[in-house]
């Protein structure tokens, strides 16, 4: 995609739809917006965009105030997420929102790894939007974990055993806090992202920055490794 972010829709448009499709859902998105969503694949693509940012607002809310790896923890961790699970979930199922963890679940404790199961069964046949949630995920370990069980074929067939095979490949990938690397995150999915870099903490990364980092999203050439 070329030009703008969502095809004749500006950076405030996209914001404002993002928005509106998180109220409203899809169908009232279009018949409220008029002109600035035309289609059902604009509006789609805003709540692909919206819920790219729940992915990174939840990471964000489960690891707070985790600085060491879940190895280093051990079990400790585990009952905290657990109860986000259960206090959290039942408000994103009414929202319409279908859960997915990401991650090596044979190393948590079997009370979170049951907390998950009941989590995606229950919100399985949500559509408003998906929320990814990366717990003890790391992206070598994702490939590694599928190429264990790969018995031969092209690169979609290697992509249907990753963590969340159905996952979109996202179009643009925003790092905040000044680090200028992936760490490790989503590295299949991510192959022709575009990558953009912002100083900001992710807790000071406000609407501006989120605007900002569109804006300069917009006047890229994707090319998906061609000249």
């Amino acid at each position: 995609m070329s030009g703008r972010f969502v095809a004749g829709m500006s950076v405030e448009d996209v914001l404002a739809a993002c928005e509106r499709v998180n109220r409203e859902g899809i169908a009232a998105t279009l018949d409220s917006l008029g002109e600035s969503v035309t289609t059902e694949a604009e509006a789609q693509k805003c709540a692909d965009i919206y819920h790219q940012l729940l992915d990174a607002i939840a990471a964000q809310k489960l690891n707070a105030n985790v600085s060491v790896k879940l190895s280093q923890v051990g079990m400790d961790f585990d009952p905290a997420l657990a109860e986000r699970i259960v206090g959290e979930t039942p408000e994103l199922h009414e929202e319409g929102v279908r859960m997915r963890f990401i991650g090596r679940r044979d190393e948590v404790s079997e009370d979170l790894r049951n907390r998950m199961n009941w989590a995606e069964e229950l919100t399985a046949d949500n559509s408003r939007m998906t929320l990814f949630v990366a717990f003890n995920y790391g992206g070598r370990a994702e490939i590694v974990d599928a190429a264990r069980r790969f018995d031969g074929g092209d690169e979609e067939d290697f992509a249907k055993l990753l963590y969340a095979p159905e996952m979109n490949e996202p179009d643009i990938l925003i790092r905040t806090s000044g680090e200028r690397r992936l760490s490790n995150y989503l590295l299949w999915q991510c192959a022709y992202s575009e990558l953009v870099f912002r100083d900001e903490l992710w807790p000071d990364f406000s609407r501006e920055a989120f605007a900002a980092a569109l804006e300069e999203f917009e006047v890229r050439r994707r090319r998906f490794g061609g000249r």
